[in-house]
């Protein structure tokens, strides 16, 4: 099975590594621009193909790793050339978009599927070095399907299927966990060094607690997780935060309220006593 990639960015660079490393055989790389092919081609040892077509009549197995906005738009490029797809697998690795973007493939006798792994690629061979960690989520349809799934199965990467009208929760539900994490993580090292803290010094004040919080949830799960104030109730300690995080900066009061209405949610499991006041000062 040759495994045919276009679009060279750093997802689909990391994965046609990720492959050959796993003796796939990777047919190579065409991309919107030159210099992202010829890094994909070198990293990988594969050739550059300077036309899609060229790319898609020798793959059995075609990544489309372009950006999100442009998936349905080289799908419809592809179903245009005169090139048999028939019996062939389109794959692209959006998190919010399903396999239906690509359906004039489908239409066409290839079978379409989406395949996100749930991993921030910020370095391409770090990346590349540790995909195998992350979950992937597997939609689509065709008979090539079966194909996909034993690619997730042989190489024992840890994977879930899931609905097509699914996918833009689950995409919602990573940027809340990756993305929002890292700007309430932002905002408490603002809270810091607003107070007199170095930069390196909020990094390294904040760094065990949240290792350890973050251990705990996959531990014990969020409910035994939750400590601090509200889980205890603890009124007067509340509103001495806002009452001084008010001083300081709207953007904080608002995150700090809507996080421990969040926060009220969890310790509602544990404790069927919630705080009334808590709530209200929260609101």
């Amino acid at each position: 099975m040759k495994i045919g990639f276009i679009g060279a960015g750093k997802v689909g660079t990391a994965f046609g590594i990720y492959l050959k490393r796993e003796h796939y055989h990777i047919a190579g790389y065409n991309s919107r621009t030159q210099a992202s092919a010829d890094r994909a081609a070198q990293l990988t040892n594969t050739p550059v193909f300077e036309r899609k077509f060229d790319l898609v009549e020798i793959s059995d197995m075609i990544f489309i790793t372009v950006n999100d906005d442009n998936i349905e738009k080289v799908a419809k490029e592809i179903c245009k050339m005169d090139v048999d797809v028939e019996n062939k697998v389109f794959i692209h690795m959006s998190g919010v978009l399903n396999c239906e973007v690509m359906n004039c493939l489908h239409e066409k006798g290839a079978t379409i599927c989406s395949l996100h792994p749930l991993y921030p690629f910020s370095d391409i061979e770090k990346s590349a070095s540790e995909i195998h960690k992350a979950n992937f989520t597997l939609e689509g349809k065709g008979e090539g399907l079966n194909l996909v799934k034993d690619l997730l199965i042989v190489n024992d990467l840890s994977h879930s299927i899931i609905a097509s009208n699914n996918k833009t929760i689950y995409h919602a539900s990573a940027c809340v966990a990756s993305n929002y994490l890292v700007a309430v993580l932002n905002t408490s090292i603002e809270m810091l060094r607003e107070i007199g803290f170095e930069k390196e010094m909020a990094l390294d004040t904040i760094k065990e607690l949240v290792f350890q919080s973050a251990n705990n949830v996959f531990d014990y799960g969020p409910t035994k997780a939750l400590t601090g104030p509200i889980a205890r109730n603890d009124e007067k300690t509340v509103a001495m935060h806002l009452s001084d995080i008010k001083k300081f900066d709207n953007n904080w009061l608002e995150i700090y309220k809507t996080m421990g209405r969040a926060s009220m949610e969890i310790a509602a499991k544990k404790n069927s006593e919630t705080s009334q006041v808590l709530w209200d000062l929260l609101l």
